[in-house]
């Protein structure tokens, strides 16, 4: 879908939030890129997990189920209450200003919700994905990681060019595609970030 222009809160509207959380094969989707994330990532059980953009809950249910203990923010109210139906524990927040202390959580998800960080042009929507990814900076625990999954708009700001804010405002930052490794086409990228004494430390231990 084209979501240049479109308002996640007018599009989320109550049916469409019904529309979209009764699909199988999006479930399906959502789920299977949060498994992959995960694995990616490699986190403790005993994380404290935001998960961002969190919708109907598709990816809380992948993390809860995976032993981690998970919060979830959206700006979609009618996606946020199928959310809590679930028993889910998620806030409305935006991604500029999450309602949480600085330091709180050992990571940060994000599946299919970066996109919709966007601009009137290229300059507005680079200053909102740095202020997102401070914001970002900011609940991130020293030495923890997260990882995200999205579909940057072919009018909007290059994956290239999004993973380089992250890297320009201190995080190290990796590119990981599905089957990069194959004779077949590449399938979802999943960007990476790291706060710099988690990766060091990695490194120094090979």
């Amino acid at each position: 879908m084209d979501i240049i222009g479109i308002d996640p809160k007018q599009h989320y509207t109550k049916e469409e939030a019904k529309k979209y959380n009764r699909s199988r094969s999006i479930e399906k989707i959502q789920k299977n890129i949060t498994l992959n994330l995960l694995n990616i990532i490699n986190l403790k059980k005993s994380s404290y997990v935001l998960d961002i953009g969190c919708g109907t809950g598709f990816s809380m249910e992948v993390l809860s189920s995976a032993g981690y203990k998970v919060t979830g923010i959206d700006i979609s109210e009618s996606m946020l209450d199928i959310a809590r139906s679930k028993g889910l524990d998620v806030r409305y927040a935006s991604f500029e200003k999450l309602p949480f202390e600085d330091n709180t959580f050992d990571a940060l998800v994000s599946i299919s919700s970066l996109q919709w960080i966007q601009g009137k042009n290229s300059i507005e929507e680079k200053d909102k994905f740095r202020s997102v990814a401070l914001e970002f900076q900011r609940v991130l625990k020293p030495g923890c990681i997260a990882g995200f999954q999205f579909y940057p708009s072919k009018e909007g700001l290059s994956y290239d060019a999004i993973v380089s804010i992250f890297h320009n405002i201190g995080f190290i930052t990796e590119i990981h595609t599905e089957g990069e490794k194959s004779t077949q086409k590449p399938g979802n990228r999943y960007l990476i970030i790291y706060n710099k004494i988690d990766k060091i430390s990695k490194d120094k231990n090979r």
